[in-house]
């Protein structure tokens, strides 16, 4: 008996010891993490799938509040210290407090898409969606997060969100200073 208590004893500090592990390299992570409950809305998708609804793209693009209802049964369990930082919170407790606010309307074919993978039961989402910070900043993030195979499964999603917020404006910049030089050159050569 000593010696399968001993194990036992062994094992949960294993355990205890991998939990602190996964906990700091969430904690740490440089990049936004959120782990979110998406089972309820699975439990919504799958009523509309029994209703008749076949393609839900296209029936969310159509009735667009229905795609904000679905998206408001996500639940966001708990988000990473850059996560707070990334939306100006002071501590998950405001940032859980001003979250419906942060996804800017911008998103709405963003999140059309999500829930059309997770209808499809692709493997990954990945995508960019507007989002806003505390302060009304906007931002734009490039999204990720697997899709599971069970049931159990969707209790507990990691979602990773990296801002591209600089180089989308980069990228507009660029952008502006072609077409201001292919201005030039027109009117140069005419």
């Amino acid at each position: 008996l000593s010696f399968s208590r001993s194990a036992l004893d062994r094992r949960l500090a294993d355990i205890t010891e991998a939990e602190a592990r996964f906990e700091n390299l969430f904690e740490n992570a440089e990049i936004s993490i959120w782990n979110e409950d998406l089972s309820g809305l699975m439990v919504r998708l799958g009523t509309l799938r029994q209703g008749g609804v076949v393609d839900l793209r296209s029936h969310l693009r159509e009735h667009p509040a229905l795609a904000w209802d679905l998206y408001a049964s996500v639940r966001v369990l708990h988000v990473n210290r850059a996560s707070l930082r990334l939306f100006g919170a002071r501590d998950e407790a405001e940032f859980l407090a001003h979250l419906p606010s942060l996804v800017a309307p911008e998103s709405l074919p963003t999140l059309v898409d999500q829930m059309g993978a997770l209808w499809d039961q692709e493997a990954v989402f990945q995508g960019e969606a507007c989002l806003r910070t505390l302060g009304g900043e906007r931002l734009v993030v490039y999204l990720s997060f697997p899709i599971p195979r069970t049931p159990e499964g969707f209790t507990s999603v990691p979602v990773s969100l990296l801002d591209v917020t600089q180089m989308k404006r980069a990228e507009e910049r660029l952008r502006y200073n072609t077409l201001e030089l292919e201005r030039s050159n027109s009117d140069l050569e005419s």
